[in-house]
């Protein structure tokens, strides 16, 4: 049999895991007197490269703007929108226009009056920020694609400014979930210019709206928070300040937190997810979070071959992968849509299982009549370098092998390196992550449309784009739920993407800390943190 090598790409982030116990000499302070810490200390994730945060070719982190901006609504910790800086809100008898009064104690950081005509300009930067993963969100928005695509102007968009204080935004049509678009972390209102570009350095000169202000960013990286004496619900802001860290490795971390020098941290090693959750340090929260592997669609090569595709995805033990490599802290995805993201118009969306358990017929029948006619084709799998992902990536190698006895060539990069091979199309296969960024399945759906602003991998399907469409116009909830799933169904048939796991933003928080709580989405709201006793140090 010819040899067939294999590489993957991934979105991941970089993340190094190490296993076993952990021996490491943490230095501290011999000195006769004791330091007292009355602020929480957090590790939210990867320091962002700015705070627009929409670049989906930058590895940014939403949970840095949360405590900085905030949006015309916000989600609380149930889950229901409540008011933002919008102190309320009417939807149209047509349910296709929402105008929003901003409330007047709305003001920015340095004193200054927020007004509609602000949010105007931002969802105008946003609409024009090229390679924003958000903008095709607003979609939604009447004229906000044809803007976005060069068609028309932006006077034709649907975000007008009726007067100071009160901001409408029409819809193309009803969308019973247009709040939850807004309530993102993404869409929290913050001015577009070179200061929130370049924020390590120009922290001071930012206007904020959110609860807490940029004090000082160090050669470290550390970023000091303080309270925002501005904020229009600052009475909720129980911390004076914050301290944002962002470690190396998620190792380093966990020597921390075991030496109280650290309070939360995120990217937990799977080596001591166990443990860590018996001691009942680790905060749970179901997400819509897909780990796979997404196909090059732009190659004339064995990756257009369906055949394959579902020889690859036949070939990979879902399961053993989960609880044996990765201790159980992933749950194996034997759907496209996650089973704990709602239906459309709320309604229970009933999943269809899509990858059962592993048939040897079914593989050697996929590999038969793909390699048949593509005996000669190398196919490249590479992945971003990381203890876990090497993990990963060598059992789906062994599966791989073992089941077709294809020799898998797993190498790693680093991120950088990731997005040139993406942008020249040197790869076959990417090991990416998907964000459901609002709690409804087309929002895993629409980003495999043609024209996403996600869909880098080449997926082009018009009847798909079609029906993605449709979902959106159909006001009844069980046809809209019947389209959901003929949408999916032509997904999974195709087969672009490979789902491998479900995966939830655990997050290990020590329990001197009380007032943060994670979204159904993973973004981390630390506005209420607070520490209950001081901490000596």
């Amino acid at each position: 049999m010819k040899r067939v090598s294999l590489k993957i790409i991934s979105l991941v982030c970089v993340i190094v895991f190490l296993g076993g116990c952990i021996q490491k000499t943490v230095q501290t302070d011999n000195s006769s007197k004791t330091a007292v810490r009355n602020y929480p200390i957090f590790d939210i994730g990867i320091m962002p490269h700015d705070l627009k945060m929409l670049d989906v070719k930058v590895q940014n982190n939403v949970n840095y703007l949360i405590p900085l901006f905030e949006g015309l609504v916000v989600k609380d910790e149930n889950g229901k929108i409540t008011p933002g800086l919008s102190e309320s809100w009417k939807l149209s008898k047509d349910q296709t226009s929402l105008t929003f009064k901003i409330r007047d104690d709305a003001i920015w950081s340095d004193g200054s009056s927020i007004t509609a005509n602000n949010f105007v300009d931002f969802f105008k930067n946003v609409l024009c920020e090229k390679d924003s993963l958000y903008s095709n969100q607003l979609y939604y928005i009447k004229g906000a694609g044809s803007y976005r695509n060069g068609k028309s102007k932006f006077d034709s968009v649907g975000i007008k400014a009726i007067d100071r204080k009160t901001l409408q935004i029409s819809l193309e049509s009803q969308c019973s979930y247009f709040l939850d678009i807004l309530s993102q972390g993404a869409f929290r209102l913050r001015k577009f210019d070179d200061n929130i570009t370049n924020y390590k350095s120009e922290y001071n000169k930012i206007k904020y709206s959110g609860a807490y202000t940029i004090k000082k960013v160090d050669s470290s990286g550390d970023m000091t928070l303080v309270k925002n004496e501005n904020y229009w619900n600052k009475n909720t802001v129980k911390s004076d300040s914050v301290m944002l860290q962002s470690k190396e490795s998620s190792e380093e971390n966990l020597v921390s937190f075991n030496y109280k020098k650290i309070d939360l941290f995120t990217d937990i090693p799977s080596s001591q997810w166990s443990n860590l959750d018996k001691s009942k340090n680790i905060f749970k929260k179901n997400l819509s979070n897909i780990y796979g592997l997404a196909f090059n669609m732009n190659k004339q090569n064995i990756a257009l071959d369906t055949n394959f595709r579902n020889a690859i995805s036949s070939s990979i033990d879902r399961r053993k992968l989960a609880l044996d490599t990765l201790k159980g802290s992933y749950n194996f995805a034997d759907t496209y849509i996650p089973h704990d993201v709602s239906g459309p118009f709320n309604a229970i969306y009933q999943n269809k299982i899509y990858f059962n358990l592993l048939n040897l017929q079914d593989i050697k029948y996929y590999y038969s009549k793909a390699l048949t006619q593509n005996k000669d084709e190398e196919f490249k799998l590479i992945y971003i370098s990381s203890v876990e992902n090497k993990k990963i990536c060598d059992s789906i190698s062994t599966d791989i092998r073992e089941k077709s006895g294809l020799h898998v060539d797993s190498q790693g990069y680093t991120f950088n390196e990731f997005e040139k091979k993406v942008a020249s199309g040197d790869y076959d296969l990417a090991q990416i992550n998907i964000n459901a960024f609002y709690d409804q399945p087309e929002a895993l759906l629409e980003i495999w449309k043609t024209n996403s602003d996600f869909n880098k991998f080449g997926y082009n399907d018009a009847e798909f784009n079609n029906q993605v469409d449709a979902i959106k116009l159909e006001k009844n909830a069980a046809k809209r739920n019947e389209a959901v799933r003929k949408a999916e169904d032509m997904l999974m048939q195709k087969l672009p993407f490979i789902p491998i796991f479900n995966f939830s933003s655990d997050i290990c928080i020590s329990s001197n800390v009380k007032g943060v709580y994670v979204s159904k989405n993973g973004e981390i709201i630390i506005n209420s943190a607070y520490l209950i006793d001081p901490i000596k140090s």
